[in-house]
């Protein structure tokens, strides 16, 4: 027997605080009196307001995350912490922002919408001196800079 799926505002603001703060879904789903995953995701698809709790979740998870990376740098930057330990934990919440941003969960989205599969069309809306500033930014970003 499964468990009850029952959405309450109990529920919900447990699940967005615990989210905000930066756990899991996998864990907090796990804990007693918590739905299962599957529930989560069936109320995220099928249930509006449950859809802008978790997506204000997420965003607040965002700046969270932006402010422990910040804290991150300060600390290399003030010799409280060990620059290659601080820099694989900032790609890490990089990696992670990345990964929060589902294309499925973004207003507008069209799953009917092509995929351009291509990204040089895209470019051509930049000129030469801009497309040269993005890649000097994203060497940058990826560090070879």
């Amino acid at each position: 027997m499964g468990r009850r799926s029952i959405m309450s505002e109990s529920v919900v603001r447990a699940i967005r605080g615990r989210l905000a703060n930066g756990e899991s879904l996998r864990s907090i789903c796990r804990a007693p009196g918590m739905p299962s995953k599957a529930t989560v995701y069936r109320w995220i698809k099928t249930r509006p307001e449950f859809l802008q709790a978790y997506l204000s979740a997420r965003e607040v998870q965002e700046f969270i995350d932006d402010d422990i990376a910040c804290e991150l740098a300060m600390s290399v930057a003030d010799g409280l912490a060990d620059q290659d330990t601080a820099t694989s934990m900032i790609q890490h919440y990089r990696w992670a922002a990345g990964k929060r941003k589902a294309r499925k969960y973004r207003p507008g989205y069209n799953p009917a919408a092509p995929v351009c599969a291509d990204p040089a069309p895209a470019l051509d809306v930049f000129t030469p001196e801009e497309r040269m500033a993005l890649a000097a930014l994203s060497r940058k970003a990826a560090g070879l800079v």
